[in-house]
């Protein structure tokens, strides 16, 4: 018995340190964010105006083919996860203004978040996939991992307060108690979280180099005189290494955030 309690107690212990893992990394990215600069790019032009930026939307509705959908750029749109900002149903496209301190950014930010809504609109094979390994799996994970962390800890308290008459009395919490399904399962999960969050930092790269080989032309063709602009924004971003930048963040308020590029998820 004193093996079996031993053993639940090292699982515990390695649950407690994957909690510490993950906010270990959350506070690493804070960090990153608070001490990251964003360069400021020499241009002719202070920003662009809402006319422009209208213009801007409507060509590339028609260069992505989402004719169909309404964008919505404004102030009071909360923030909207990288690939969470299409309401298919409702037809819409949330874009939340932010605040740049150059054109390019700006041009970079509301084409690029276009660009992925479309193709998500458009069921493109390749962002669908960078989805489902960025957002939609890495959810199921995080759901097994805290859901069979909070029984593991419930059993260990159980067997804590009152071994013989909670666990010994029920067959099914024995066996849970000598075959550690919960503890397992939840440090499987967070290994399966670990995996997607590296194999979703990797992913950067092929995304960018999928939008440049799009979008690039259509900035050549109908942006003409902010060309350079985009360009200097696009080699920031690409100077970003990764595209999940978890964050300890207290407000949903995104006027002010920083630019780490179109794509960037915190």
């Amino acid at each position: 018995m004193n093996n079996l309690n031993s053993m639940n107690l090292i699982l515990i212990v390695a649950l407690l340190s994957t909690i510490v893992f993950l906010l270990s990394i959350r506070l690493y990215f804070s960090l990153y964010y608070s001490r990251t600069e964003v360069p400021l790019i020499k241009s002719a032009d202070i920003n662009i105006s809402s006319a422009k930026i209208e213009e801007m939307i409507q060509k590339f509705q028609f260069y992505t083919n989402c004719t169909d959908l309404k964008i919505i750029y404004e102030r009071d749109v909360p923030y909207v996860k990288t690939f969470c900002n299409l309401k298919r149903k409702k037809k819409l496209i949330l874009i939340p203004i932010v605040t740049f301190n150059s054109v390019g950014y700006e041009i970079d930010y509301i084409l690029g978040q276009i660009w992925i809504a479309s193709k998500i609109y458009n069921r493109n094979t390749n962002i669908m996939n960078y989805r489902r390994v960025v957002v939609i799996i890495p959810i199921y994970f995080r759901v097994i991992y805290y859901l069979f962390m909070f029984f593991s800890f419930a059993l260990y308290i159980l067997a804590k307060i009152n071994f013989e008459e909670i666990i010994l009395q029920n067959s099914f919490l024995l066996f849970l108690y000598r075959v550690p399904v919960l503890s397992l399962t939840s440090i499987s999960a967070f290994i399966g979280i670990v995996i997607l969050f590296l194999m979703a930092q990797n992913l950067k790269i092929s995304l960018e180099d999928y939008y440049e080989m799009e979008v690039s032309i259509f900035v050549k063709d109908q942006m003409t005189g902010y060309k350079s602009d985009y360009l200097a924004a696009r080699v920031y971003s690409r100077s970003i290494p990764y595209l999940l930048i978890p964050t300890f963040r207290i407000t949903k308020n995104v006027e002010f955030m920083k630019y780490f590029g179109p794509f960037a998820i915190f």
